[in-house]
C-alpha cells in the first residue's frame, strides 16, 4: 500500500484548518485513513468533513467494503460479504433520496 503523505505534502487546508477541508482533499487521503496511518489531528480533520458530507460517508464506506472484499479474496474459503455492506446499501439509498447540493460541497 502506498506509504502515508508526509506533513508537507498534505494540502495547506488540512493543516491550518481542518474545517476547510474539500471532497477532493479527503477523498486523496482515503486509504491512509482507513488504514489507520494518519496522525489524530488530520484523521479529525477528515472525521470532521465526514460528518457533514454524505459524499464523502458513502465513498469512504464503498472502499471500505471494496477493501475487505479484496482481503476476502485472497482468503481459500468463500467468504461472506462483510457487515458494513448492508450499512453501504442504507447510506447509498438516503443519498438517493435527497436532493444533490454537489456545489456546497467544492
Amino acid at each position: 500500500m502506498t506509504p502515508p503523505p508526509e506533513p508537507t505534502d498534505l494540502p495547506n487546508d488540512l493543516i491550518d484548518n481542518p474545517l476547510a477541508l474539500r471532497c477532493v482533499e479527503v477523498v486523496e487521503l482515503v486509504t491512509h485513513y482507513l488504514d489507520d496511518a494518519l496522525d489524530a489531528h488530520d484523521r479529525e480533520a477528515i472525521q470532521r468533513h465526514l460528518d457533514g458530507c454524505n459524499g464523502c460517508t458513502i465513498f469512504f464506506a464503498q472502499i471500505r467494503v471494496t477493501m475487505e472484499l479484496t482481503a476476502a479474496a485472497g482468503r481459500h474459503e468463500p467468504a461472506e460479504p462483510p457487515g458494513n455492506l448492508a450499512q453501504l446499501s442504507m447510506l447509498v439509498a438516503q443519498r438517493k433520496a435527497m436532493p444533490s447540493n454537489r456545489s456546497e460541497r467544492r
